[in-house]
């Protein structure tokens, strides 16, 4: 009822926390009602209802919120997880009692909650593909590894270590190992295809490992393997999930290897990271929506009339970590946006401190948007200097001509009308007094 009244779930939520809180209080200080801002009948009905709770249970449901609260802003889908999430609160013997936000004004209603499967964190949404690979300076040298997971909407994890002697090959091991480690931690066992550019881990763990584990882990010339250590972790790990393993071409523009290199690389040329004296993995990308993402670009993305114009007629298509995809309402328009692809960047720099790509298309930005687009204009933006073609005036400054010729308004436009000769829409005159604020009246 309360979802059907137009309430947020996020909100929802917010309100189920504070409920929590104020049971928690009303349960340890009973004689302190100054603690919480409810009104003194709201306060009784609370303290008759403390009192069928146990700590434990005001805890754990606190608990279950505040795991749900990430999932609840990330998700396309809010309003399904916070179903889901009541649904966590409900006690399994009694699942049938429908309970509603209003619990904390019904003291005839015994509830005792226990937390049930809550939704599964960000990190185990369904993973894509994972990408792995390994640096190593001088061969043995200082080394480093790297690996990246990727879900449907990019880029969910990403790791890397450091080794102070090692070898390229055991890089590449350990990154592969470091990823299912991961995988094992989040106890996911879906079918995940991992990427390397490591002939050496594809080859060893799809052909040659069952032969080294009959053969007493000897190789074909009766010599022990190399790096028997690393493989029989991996063996150990790799045996308990569903890997699809895949040979990727390495330096060659794929995005999850150019991004798993890179952390691997940075590892290998820094200082031992764990004497604290610096972190070489990028900052890791937050899972967020492309509105959430692109909502912050715009608020980092300078001058105002760049932002201005991209937040009315651009939208971001896709990120996924490495590349962003920018739809460009119409083809003109992509034109004139190319000359801010600096500005694009730095605006996704500054928001994700590090490097990204960025591409422009044609694509729409909604139909709200797209259906009120200014119509072409009958001439460029900056008219030439000839003293016979008209111009765009700012309507405060007068000129020396004592009339305006009048120019008939289009018969297909009825939304417009006539302005110092130019057929102008709504839009274009909004976008005039906005050039006219930034340039305070000055005619460019």
């Amino acid at each position: 009822n309360i979802l059907n009244r137009g309430r947020e779930p996020l909100i929802i939520l917010q309100n189920l926390a504070s409920f929590y809180l104020n049971l928690l209080i009303v349960k340890t200080s009973p004689n302190q009602q100054d603690l919480i801002t409810v009104t003194p009948t709201t306060w009784e009905q609370l303290t008759q209802l403390a009192q069928y709770w146990t700590l434990a249970d005001i805890l754990k449901g606190e608990q279950h919120l505040k795991q749900s609260e990430v999932q609840i802003k990330n998700t396309t889908q809010p309003h399904l997880w916070l179903e889901i999430t009541i649904l966590g609160l409900i006690p399994i013997p009694q699942a049938q009692v429908t309970i509603q936000p209003q619990v904390a004004v019904q003291p005839q209603v015994t509830v005792q909650p226990q937390v049930t499967n809550s939704p599964p964190p960000v990190e185990t949404n369904k993973i894509k593909s994972i990408y792995t690979d390994g640096s190593c300076l001088g061969n043995p040298g200082p080394g480093g590894w790297g690996y990246v997971v990727y879900s449907g909407q990019g880029i969910i994890k990403e790791n890397g270590g450091y080794e102070e002697q090692s070898t390229n090959q055991r890089m590449e091991l350990l990154a592969a190992i470091a990823a299912l480690e991961y995988l094992q931690e989040i106890n996911y066992t879906d079918s995940v295809t991992l990427y390397t550019d490591s002939q050496y881990v594809i080859k060893g763990i799809t052909q040659w490992l069952k032969s080294w584990k009959k053969n007493g882990w000897q190789n074909s010339q009766k010599q022990p393997v190399v790096n028997q250590d690393l493989w029989k972790r991996l063996d150990a790990v790799n045996t308990d999930l569903n890997i699809n393993w895949e040979h990727v071409r390495g330096h060659q523009g794929n995005e999850g290897n150019e991004r798993a290199d890179t952390i691997a690389r940075n590892h290998a040329s820094s200082k031992k990271s764990a004497e604290g004296q610096s972190d070489p993995t990028p900052p890791p990308v937050e899972y967020q929506s492309t509105q959430e993402i692109w909502r912050k670009i715009i608020d980092n993305l300078e001058p105002l009339t760049t932002r201005e114009l991209l937040k009315q007629q651009c939208t971001l298509i896709e990120f996924n970590g490495a590349i962003a995809r920018i739809g460009i309402s119409s083809e003109k328009l992509l034109k004139l946006v190319q000359g801010k692809l600096t500005n694009l960047q730095a605006a996704f720099s500054s928001t994700f401190q590090r490097q990204i790509k960025v591409t422009l298309e044609v694509a729409s930005v909604g139909p709200e948007k797209k259906n009120n687009l200014p119509p072409p204009l009958p001439s460029p933006i900056v008219p030439e200097s000839k003293p016979q073609t008209p111009t765009i005036t700012p309507p405060v400054v007068t000129e020396s001509k004592p009339q305006t010729p009048t120019v008939p308004p289009p018969a297909q436009s009825p939304q417009t009308h006539l302005e110092n000769g130019i057929t102008l829409d709504k839009q274009l005159e909004k976008a005039i007094e906005n050039l006219l604020k930034q340039f305070k009246g000055e005619i460019i």
